[in-house]
């Protein structure tokens, strides 16, 4: 008769145990970050940038180059990136009117004030 047998162990004791766990995933650490000043090759000042989590701690963070992006300040980002899309919407669409305005397409008949 053959007998086989099999112990688990679960860090008591010390000994070596047939079970063992082994994460082989490595993950990618991110970190956002707002830059404080134009840096070649990642951004212009003010601009937020992804960059690996070791370059935010041993180089950006200590020479004082970029800031970590919190919850409030990307709300904030949101919504002045929203207000300079709106701004910008409404400058093409002046610009549209005074080009059909120049091309002779649209006549402009009263600004909205009468001169007396």
């Amino acid at each position: 008769m053959l007998s086989m047998s099999s112990s688990v162990s679960h860090g008591v004791g010390g000994g070596r145990g047939l079970v063992r766990t082994v994460a082989n995933k490595k993950v990618r650490k991110d970190v956002r970050v707002s830059l404080t000043r134009d840096i070649p090759k990642l951004g212009q000042k003010s601009s937020v940038v992804t960059v690996r989590a070791g370059h935010w701690r041993n180089f950006l963070k200590p020479q004082g180059l970029a800031t970590v992006v919190t919850a409030e300040m990307d709300a904030a980002l949101v919504a002045e990136a929203d207000a300079e899309a709106k701004v910008v919407a409404k400058t093409e669409a002046k610009e549209k009117v005074m080009a059909k305005v120049k091309s002779g397409g649209l006549q402009i008949l009263s600004l909205g004030e009468e001169e007396k």
